[in-house]
């Protein structure tokens, strides 16, 4: 703790409008809840204007993840230590193409970002571009495919995914949206979240997770 109060108060001695974000790192969900926990009632929330978190699904889809959940109860901690208000950022999150296709990876994305649209601060995927690695646990999360051939085929070096073009849209359509709620219907498959957006025109973010698809509809 020391070493945190230290780190911090050097900081900001360098720079007051710095932010400093703590206790990230842990990528299992599991473990997530008892590392914030533990650093929090040493008094580390005092020492950090937010906290960071890689809330991974792995293989669970955005809506059978507990990634939310544990996020949930994080915030929980975060208001019973003095830390009301301070934001959560997901530091570190995706899908692989090794745990779904492309189009799916894509579609995921925009769903967990319509699920926890008043969750996160900010949500930074990994990683911009696919890494070539003997293990497949890092691999294909990129927006952008490989920068070796042989790695990119059979699509061409370093193109654009269909996570990027979907992300590139939904930043364009929700930056700065407000949430206005999930709209419940019968179907219990179809998920409906409503949105103003920053020009004040209703959207309408719409999936139905048996048909694994995903689709931002403006009605403003």
């Amino acid at each position: 703790m020391e070493i945190v109060k230290s780190a911090y108060k050097g900081v900001k001695r360098a720079d007051p409008e710095a932010l400093v974000y703590g206790l990230g790192g842990v990528t299992n969900v599991e473990n997530m809840i008892s590392w914030t926990k533990a650093c929090l009632e040493l008094g580390m929330g005092e020492y950090c204007d937010g906290v960071t978190i890689h809330p991974y699904a792995f293989t669970n889809t955005p809506e059978g993840a507990n990634s939310l959940e544990k996020t949930k109860q994080i915030r929980d901690l975060m208001d019973e230590h003095n830390m009301a208000g301070k934001p959560i950022i997901a530091s570190e999150f995706g899908w692989s193409g090794e745990q779904c296709d492309d189009n799916l990876q894509a579609d995921y994305m925009v769903r967990f970002n319509a699920l926890s649209h008043d969750v996160f601060q900010m949500i930074y995927w990994y990683v911009s571009q696919e890494k070539q690695l003997a293990s497949t646990g890092e691999n294909r999360f990129g927006w952008t495919r490989a920068y070796d051939k042989e790695w990119a085929e059979p699509k061409g070096v370093a193109s654009a995914k269909p996570v990027f073009l979907a992300a590139a849209n939904y930043n364009t359509l929700m930056t700065n949206a407000k949430s206005i709620g999930k709209i419940d219907i019968e179907d219990k498959n179809t998920y409906i979240y409503q949105f103003e957006t920053e020009d004040n025109s209703d959207c309408l973010i719409i999936w139905n997770i048996e048909g694994e698809t995903a689709e931002a509809v403006s009605i403003g």
